[in-house]
């Protein structure tokens, strides 16, 4: 112990295998990914597990609810896929309705998809190895309103829109549309 060095490296060791026991407790104490699949004839997603997705509805071949998926708890009477319902209701605040519709025939809304991000360090939105469009617009003080275009095999005669209602607050808002865009960047097309 006449050297400091030596003194020095047990301290440094002990401190490293410390460092090494927390990092291993704290990852053994976090949640499992508790993400859940959808999957359809047009998309696949990876989407949390205290989300709600309703199945598509309406029959017609160039514009169908592929899916419809609210983030907070409802009436299960409150059947969105059953009336084919665009909106949700009362959302509530830091909350989101989102319709998935496939579209095919006519013109999509827009013909080149590629748009960036309106925030973030990615700034180019792929999903499912796609460029994405996206929109967004404030109705009335607590309310925006997202759009993605999104450019499956087939675009541009057949393109898919998404549709998301958030309700709350601005940092809110924001955070449930990185959640969106976390959805998103799991979709797939034609699984």
């Amino acid at each position: 112990m006449e050297s400091g060095w030596v003194a020095f490296g047990v301290v440094a060791a002990v401190a490293v295998l410390i460092a090494v026991v927390m990092i291993g407790v704290s990852a053994a104490s976090q949640p499992a990914d508790d993400r859940l699949r959808f999957t359809s004839d047009e998309v696949e997603f990876a989407y949390p597990s205290d989300w709600s997705v309703f199945e598509r509805c309406g029959d017609s071949p160039d514009h169908r609810v592929v899916a419809h998926i609210v983030t907070f708890e409802i009436d299960p009477e409150q059947r969105f896929a059953d009336s084919c319902d665009r909106t949700g209701g009362a959302i509530p605040p830091g909350e989101a309705s989102i319709v998935i519709t496939a579209e095919e025939g006519g013109t999509p809304p827009v013909p080149e998809p590629v748009t960036a991000r309106p925030f973030g360090l990615d700034a180019d939105a792929i999903i499912g190895g796609k460029p994405a469009v996206f929109r967004s617009r404030q109705s009335g003080d607590d309310t925006i309103i997202a759009w993605w275009q999104l450019s499956p095999s087939g675009f541009p005669d057949r393109w898919l829109e998404v549709r998301a209602e958030v309700a709350g607050l601005r940092l809110e808002q924001a955070a449930m549309l990185d959640e969106i865009w976390a959805v998103l960047d799991t979709l797939q097309f034609d699984p």
